[in-house]
């Protein structure tokens, strides 16, 4: 499969995957073993894909795409 992305859609979907990430990881921090473990699990894919994603960024946009110093996903309504 192929997607082709604007600069601006990748940077979002980069940013997105983090901010997804560091929420998994909050919530696995308060959590029982066994919803951790799967958590755990389901980073390591996500970040598979958020490397994936960030490599073909910086192919095609430069280094840039990857600095995210901007309003936080986590702050917009």
């Amino acid at each position: 499969m192929n997607i082709e992305l604007q600069e601006w859609q990748a940077r979002y979907l980069l940013e997105a995957l983090r901010a997804l990430e560091q929420q998994w990881r909050d919530l696995a921090a308060h959590s029982d073993e066994d919803t951790a473990a799967d958590l755990g699990n389901d980073m390591m894919r996500l970040t598979a894909v958020h490397d994936h994603l960030e490599r073909e960024a910086i192919e095609a946009f430069g280094p840039t795409i990857a600095n995210f110093q901007g309003v936080p996903l986590s702050s917009v309504k």
